[in-house]
């Protein structure tokens, strides 16, 4: 399965404006791929076709950025998989204020300039760049950051896969009363930043836009539903999840071409420090406490395998936070006075804008987003 097509070798230069012209295009070229060439079209037609038209969008905007740089990644030298791993806690933090300014939106304490339906918070978790305008990162959040690095607690990995900008997940798992086994929210840096920061306040506003979008959802499927004839009427298919890692993964390494996986590879070990799971290979423990360069104390334990596991852990730890007071300064970031916001409008906005415009018909309102 060649990948011929010029764009897959990526941006022509590393001017912003070629980058990002780029980025628009090959997203428009993978959108194209996955719905019309057989291979993903026999796949995918066996599942609901709603939920096969947000996995591919989510799908394509994540394949682009296995072939770029994430940004400011340029702006600083040393190891390449240290500075990787500093984006991904800038970009944490930048989600933790992205899903901070989402519950005060739907809570209809605030508007913002080109945000105008819940599903485009979706869309930025894909792309956290597309809503730079909104946010800042200062040092008192690199400082929260490292307090959260040195105080988490060792049984629980860093990337807990935790869907940043799901608002009905994230608040489910919020409200429950006691932090069940699988529940990501209490094991992540959002209930650690709301602890510190009073922000978790905003997780009890209501969600005034988001039931009423529902609301009007729900009128324009009925409707489709109601109008689909006898024959098109067919026994439920499941959904496909756009948040299943192993799914993308075997997308990755069936459906596209050797080099698409390699960089898919590529782009995942460099979050690899972070997703720390129990049954880890030891080996691989030793390795980097071999490499170090330096002394890392290691405590006393009848389970030397355990007692090696928590000196490497402390050692990443150690690493990150040195990484961050090293080169956090590159990626600091005021939002602009006078943005001119350009959102990325994907298949899932537009979906979801198209039902919630008929809904509102359908309800004898006005098909606007006045509401």
């Amino acid at each position: 399965m060649d990948q011929l097509h010029p764009l897959y070798n990526g941006p022509a230069s590393d001017d912003e404006l070629e980058v990002n012209k780029w980025k628009e295009e090959f997203y428009k070229l993978i959108l194209h791929e996955m719905q019309t060439e057989p291979r993903f079209v026999n796949y995918f037609k066996n599942f609901r076709a709603d939920t096969v038209e947000r996995f591919i969008s989510s799908y394509a905007f994540n394949k682009v950025y296995w072939y770029i740089i994430a940004k400011g990644g340029k702006k600083v030298t040393g190891n390449k998989r240290t500075i990787d791993s500093v984006v991904w806690c800038i970009n944490a933090i930048l989600q933790k204020k992205l899903f901070d300014i989402q519950c005060r939106w739907r809570a209809n304490e605030l508007k913002i300039p080109g945000i105008t339906i819940s599903e485009m918070f979706t869309s930025f978790e894909d792309d956290i760049n597309e809503a730079g305008h909104l946010l800042s990162v200062g040092p008192a959040d690199i400082e929260l950051f490292k307090r959260y690095l040195n105080e988490k607690p060792l049984h629980l990995f860093y990337n807990t896969n935790l869907p940043w900008q799901n608002y009905p997940a994230l608040k489910k798992w919020y409200m429950e009363n006691e932090p069940s086994k699988g529940n990501l929210y209490y094991q992540s840096w959002y209930y650690y930043h709301s602890r510190y920061t009073g922000t978790y306040k905003l997780m009890h506003l209501p969600d005034e836009r988001g039931e009423a979008e529902n609301f009007y959802i729900n009128l324009a499927e009925a409707e489709e539903n109601k109008n689909k004839p006898p024959e098109a009427q067919t026994p439920a298919l499941p959904e496909i999840n756009i948040n299943d890692k192993k799914l993308i993964e075997y997308m990755a390494k069936n459906f596209d071409s050797k080099e698409s996986y390699a960089k898919f590879r590529e782009k995942n070990d460099f979050n690899k420090p972070f997703m720390r799971k129990k049954n880890l290979i030891v080996e691989e423990d030793i390795n980097l406490l071999a490499e170090a360069g330096r002394k890392v104390p290691i405590e006393e334990d009848d389970d030397w395998m355990a007692a090696v596991k928590r000196a490497a852990e402390y050692y990443r730890r150690e690493v990150m936070a040195e990484a961050l007071d090293q080169y956090a300064e590159d990626f600091f970031s005021e939002p602009s006075e006078n943005p001119d916001p350009h959102y990325h409008f994907d298949v899932r906005v537009e979906n979801d804008l198209k039902k919630i415009l008929r809904g509102r018909e359908l309800n004898n309102e006005s098909p606007d987003l006045n509401f």
